[in-house]
């Protein structure tokens, strides 16, 4: 069975090399941590850096690894997220949105899929 997700649960990308740190600031809590939303994807704001990056969908990447002839170089992770977070709970709200759930998943535009690993509670 799913759980809620809150403030610290621990998030993954297909494409970075690290684990992140998902980040909400709000009124309803679970635990005593700000619980997230289906809203809660922004990157710099909800969604960090996930250590380095090895898709070639990156410019960064795709720059890099042509200067290196061809051989993939990773770089710095800057999590490019422009959609909010898919398979949440529909009939529960948290500032009238849908709640986010640690099955939930959203998608960087270099073509990483980010789920939720652990769910902060």
């Amino acid at each position: 069975m799913s759980a809620y997700v809150v403030h610290g649960a621990k998030l993954r990308c297909s494409f970075g090399t690290q684990i992140s740190t998902f980040q909400v600031d709000r009124n309803a809590f679970i635990c005593d941590k700000p619980q997230g939303n289906m809203m809660d994807y922004k990157s710099d704001e909800n969604i960090f850096s996930f250590g380095l990056c090895f898709s070639l969908a990156n410019p960064d990447v795709q720059k890099a690894t042509s200067a290196a002839g061809g051989v993939l170089q990773m770089m710095p992770c800057k999590p490019n997220t422009k959609t909010p977070w898919l398979l949440v709970k529909e009939d529960v709200l948290v500032d009238s949105e849908p709640a986010l759930l640690d099955c939930s998943q959203t998608l960087c535009m270099w073509a990483g899929l980010i789920s939720i690993t652990d769910n902060g509670q």
